[in-house]
């Protein structure tokens, strides 16, 4: 089988159907102790597709630029790439904090 990037195969189940042992969407096996492991896997898929949407804006903002250079207007482009990292950068913070957040939660 063939593996395929997270990009390409974003799902709110796991491919593989288990969170962990005990955490089966496959066998209906699913508790309490599986719903902290469930919402870090769909904030793991709801900050890639926010990195995604970042990283799409950061490639508009250089089309942008490099248009920009034909028409003398290259501010708009240098503006979204500024604000498409921050977003990206701020994308990444967060994540970090849920993560650690959740991985303390866990234990």
């Amino acid at each position: 089988m063939i593996e395929s990037a997270f990009a390409q195969a974003p799902a709110f189940i796991p491919e593989s159907g288990e969170l962990a042992a005990g955490c089966s969407f496959i066998t209906g096996e699913f508790h309490f102790h599986c719903v902290p492991l469930y919402i870090g896997f769909l904030v793991k898929v709801i900050f890639g597709f926010a990195a995604g949407m970042c990283i799409t804006n950061i490639i508009q903002a250089g089309f942008q630029i490099a248009l920009g250079g034909l028409t003398g207007d290259k501010e708009k482009g240098k503006n979204r790439a500024t604000w498409a990292v921050i977003g990206l950068v701020a994308a990444i913070i967060a994540f970090a904090m849920v993560d650690i957040v959740l991985d303390i939660l866990l234990q």
